[in-house]
């Protein structure tokens, strides 16, 4: 827990030292180093540190010089799209592109520890870039980060980690161009590295439909559909995805904090609706992102891991929540700020994440 605390306490005194000013070049080392405590504290996380973090380590091992070989590796490559399977059913068909990924870092270390620390150079630097141009409040961004999402973008995900940063930190940024060919380029890579990332391809096509009253009543009653029948559309959509693994049905399944949160941000975010968009096509991406993730939440509360599909849409709070901030008169923006970062502050000590470096 201290290492959090800790973190969040360096992000406040960095806010007071470079945001106060208002300057590009303060906003620039704010981020900079914001992403830089992310990187160490990822990057330098023990084995039990995430749920994920000690079996990444064995597949990681299982890729050097004395397992898989090149040969073998590119060879169930080009066997995974021309045949649909792996050979060696040991590996996760599909999804080759992470394990030639592994091989390729490989080359220059064999060391896992270094391994953790490029995933989250990979991530960090992306989302740090993204904070900088989009946030209106970057330390708002990187505390909702700290508090919300670091769990699995930092400290237990890695190969959606990866494909987030291609196809949602980097992605992107050619939606907003409508650059199709170069946005399907970064979705194939990202496809390579964790299947999910296909989820995001919608996005491309809805992110300019302008959200009107009309969309919202229409996302609403799309919502409410969801969760009266989220078995129903978590089968359509781990069909479409190829993850029919994910077909299970859990009791008592269900992220009740997380879809109370977004709940209340679409309320306020609907309430302030047309004073945020403005105009603004990609204010109005970042609300299609965000019903999208109230619409996609139902699925947890059948099938936990449904969460990595909501977590592509739902990274937009770290940017649309500090414009919903902005979007308030000065005398009522610092309580909302201030209110708003002690109940995230809480939720992490309420959750009492636990924390070890590797050397612990």
């Amino acid at each position: 827990m201290g290492i959090y605390i800790l973190n969040i306490v360096m992000l406040i005194v960095y806010a007071l030292i470079f945001l106060k000013s208002g300057t590009k070049q303060g906003k620039k080392i704010f981020c900079f180093l914001a992403a830089l405590n992310w990187i160490l504290i990822s990057g330098l996380r023990g084995l039990d540190v995430g749920a994920d973090t000690r079996v990444y380590k064995e597949f990681y091992w299982d890729y050097t010089s004395l397992y898989y070989s090149w040969k073998f590796l590119i060879k169930n490559f080009f066997t995974t799209y021309s045949m649909g399977v792996f050979t060696d059913k040991t590996i996760t068909a599909g999804e080759p592109g992470y394990y030639i990924l592994v091989k390729f870092v490989q080359l220059f270390t064999e060391n896992y520890q270094i391994f953790l620390i490029l995933i989250a150079v990979l991530f960090m630097i992306p989302f740090a870039v993204w904070v900088y141009k989009r946030s209106e409040y970057p330390f708002v961004s990187f505390l909702i980060f700290s508090c919300l999402f670091y769990a699995f973008f930092a400290i237990t995900g890695i190969r959606q980690t990866i494909a987030t940063a291609i196809v949602v930190l980097i992605g992107q940024k050619y939606i907003r161009q409508r650059r199709l060919l170069p946005f399907l380029i970064a979705m194939a890579f990202a496809t390579l590295i964790h299947t999910s990332a296909l989820c995001f391809l919608p996005f491309y096509f809805i992110y300019q439909i302008r959200v009107t009253q009309l969309i919202v009543f229409l996302y609403t009653g799309a919502t409410v559909v969801a969760f009266a029948f989220k078995k129903q559309l978590l089968y359509i959509l781990s069909i479409a995805t190829g993850y029919v693994k994910y077909q299970n049905v859990y009791q008592n399944a269900g992220a009740y904090t997380f879809t109370a949160i977004l709940i209340l941000v679409t309320v306020i975010a609907v309430w302030k609706r047309k004073l945020i968009i403005n105009g603004s096509a990609s204010v109005n991406g970042e609300y299609h992102a965000l019903l999208l993730s109230l619409f996609l939440v139902s699925l947890t509360f059948v099938e936990p891991s449904a969460m990595r599909v909501v977590q592509y849409y739902s990274l937009t709070l770290v940017t649309l929540v500090p414009r919903i901030i902005k979007s308030f008169v000065p005398e009522e923006r610092k309580f909302v700020l201030s209110v708003g970062s002690f109940m995230l502050v809480l939720l992490l000590l309420k959750s009492n994440p636990q924390y070890l470096f590797f050397w612990q």
